[in-house]
């Protein structure tokens, strides 16, 4: 378990989507599951308010929550078909708890689920019996659909890539799942197609991002930061990440050892954001020494 919690970070909980080989339907034949729902964000919350930003009847679905059920603990959440055509999300309290801890919003709570009714609405094979491993291409594409709906409802890029940080530990491809790496990059991608449409369409001035190994960057090239940075916090070396080539003139700094050695934030940071000369400063005169 990791204590500082930065943007980039990952935390030690996974994700089920539609796990193979695992009948959760036999959940429902045991007396309901104890445990508090997640505070906050009720699961039927959650899923209702899904289904005002996708425009689905959230009655359709049925939710079920499980505390002592060794794999959904192990797993979080998964979705499955169970007595032929209705649609269930399984999931444990104590992970969705977990979510809004390590991420600080609702943002990660959302996408989780927003991903399970995905697979419903993509048809995956939810069937156990017929399905015994997950399917990566079904995990991506379940993924850019929760991306796509949260971006409609305001998420940023960097809040869907902290969703993903907040609940994938897998930086490697595993039992056929993707991995953190390719899970970001298809969140981001689908948030810049939403993004571009809006900006086209309803003439909004949404930013776009660039990709680097398992960030997302503000488009523009130049130092980024890679972490969250509050003001007065010294800029170090490994704080900061050059990428791309800023345009001639351009308001920001270029190289760490030139332009950064001895400056601290002179506003907060988000992680994946520009550094440029508006938001730093003289460390020797901002923290009066």
């Amino acid at each position: 378990m990791i204590a500082n919690w930065s943007r980039f970070a990952m935390v030690t909980i996974t994700i089920a989507t539609h796990c193979g080989a695992q009948d959760y339907c036999g959940l429902l034949n045991k007396p309901h599951a104890v445990g508090a729902l997640p505070p906050n964000v009720t699961a039927d919350q959650i899923l209702r308010k899904l289904s005002d930003i996708a425009s689905f009847n959230s009655d359709t679905f049925h939710l079920h929550a499980d505390s002592d059920d060794g794999d959904l603990v192990a797993q979080g959440t998964a979705a499955q078909t169970c007595f032929k055509n209705q649609r269930y999300i399984f999931y444990n309290p104590a992970f969705v708890d977990q979510i809004r801890t390590k991420a600080g919003n609702d943002w990660a709570k959302l996408f989780v689920f927003a991903h399970e009714v995905a697979h419903h609405f993509n048809n995956d094979p939810l069937d156990p019996k017929t399905d015994p491993a997950p399917n990566k291409n079904q995990e991506l594409l379940a993924d850019r659909s929760a991306a796509k709906w949260l971006a409609q409802d305001g998420a940023t890029a960097l809040d869907l890539v902290d969703a993903i940080n907040a609940f994938v530990v897998n930086e490697n491809r595993v039992r056929n799942y993707p991995s953190r790496c390719e899970r970001v990059e298809g969140v981001v991608e689908a948030y810049n197609k939403e993004a571009e449409r809006e900006n086209r369409v309803l003439g909004t001035s949404r930013s776009l991002y660039d990709l680097a190994p398992c960030m997302a960057l503000e488009k523009g090239g130049g130092m980024y930061a890679r972490r969250d940075l509050e003001p007065k916090t010294p800029l170090r070396a490994s704080e900061v990440l050059q990428f791309g080539s800023p345009p001639s003139g351009a308001n920001r700094p270029l190289n760490y050892d030139h332009d950064l050695d001895g400056m601290c934030m002179a506003r907060a940071l988000q992680g994946g954001q520009l550094l440029t000369w508006d938001n730093i400063g003289v460390c020797a005169l901002m923290l009066g020494h």
